[in-house]
């Protein structure tokens, strides 16, 4: 006669078996199904424990998106949400004092304050830690080779 399993080797089986079946019947059926599936399942749980059952996670929730911040169950750090609202205001009011070129101006002196004080190696530390580079060509990188390309054709033509 077969020795019986131990409650630790059918748990781990169990466990293995699962996350097997998960696949087989993700390959088995379509996602449609699927979906069905889930929903009745959070209609029934909804049936056995009523809608206050859904009330208890949101309220343990720590991470709540800004439109909710006037919950009642949240406590929100007020000084740090009147200080995003002023300087919310504060960029507006100087949108409105100074115009695009005052703008632009001011990041240029800006960069060129950066590279003054940590030079290019500052730069070069930044692009490395980049992850996602650009694929397409930027707009200023096509005009830029447009007026190469007819500074060449103006160069060939007059010689």
């Amino acid at each position: 006669m077969a020795k019986k399993p131990t409650a630790a080797k059918r748990l781990a089986s169990a466990r293995e078996n699962g996350s097997e079946g998960g696949r087989q019947r993700a390959t088995r059926y379509a996602g449609e199904v699927l979906s069905e599936w889930a929903s009745r399942g959070g209609q029934a749980v909804l049936r056995k424990n009523g809608p206050d059952y859904f009330v208890q996670p949101r309220k343990r929730r720590k991470d709540y998106p800004k439109k909710y911040s006037e919950s009642p169950i949240v406590r929100p750090n007020w000084r740090a949400r009147i200080n995003w609202e002023n300087g919310q205001k504060g960029g507006l009011a100087r949108a409105r004092r100074y115009s695009y070129e005052h703008f632009r101006e001011w990041g240029r002196r800006g960069g060129i304050e950066t590279w003054v004080r940590h030079r290019a190696k500052f730069y070069r530390e930044i692009r490395k830690k980049r992850k996602y580079y650009r694929k397409a060509w930027t707009r200023k990188t096509i005009m830029r080779w447009r007026r190469a390309c007819e500074r060449e054709a103006r160069k060939a033509q007059g010689s």
